[in-house]
């Protein structure tokens, strides 16, 4: 299930739901759950709590670094995928002349 399908069903639909994928993929079905459950309660936990944790401990405990230098090569070839993602064209197009 989709967040977007999760956050327009209604609790008895979402238990229907759980249940037919148990009977399914009983391995799928507790990920799912578990993504789901987690997913409810931090955003019920975040909009609660006054002031906001640094989302860098979040990013740590899933085991994504943080703050980790990078080369001017990597930084290039990320700014390089954006401009193609977003319709430009890339250094090597450039320096050719080609469309």
């Amino acid at each position: 299930m989709m967040p977007s399908e999760f956050w327009i069903q209604t609790p008895h639909e979402t238990g229907v739901w759980h249940k037919a994928m148990a009977e399914h993929d009983n391995d799928q079905w507790k990920r799912t759950w578990q993504q789901t459950f987690w997913n409810g309660w931090h955003s019920a936990y975040f909009q609660r709590i006054k002031t906001m944790p640094k989302y860098e401990r979040y990013l740590e405990m899933i085991g994504i670094e943080t703050n980790k230098a990078q080369s001017a090569e990597q930084m290039l070839a990320v700014a390089e995928q954006m401009t193609i993602a977003l319709g430009g064209k890339s250094h090597e197009q450039n320096e050719s002349g080609s469309e």
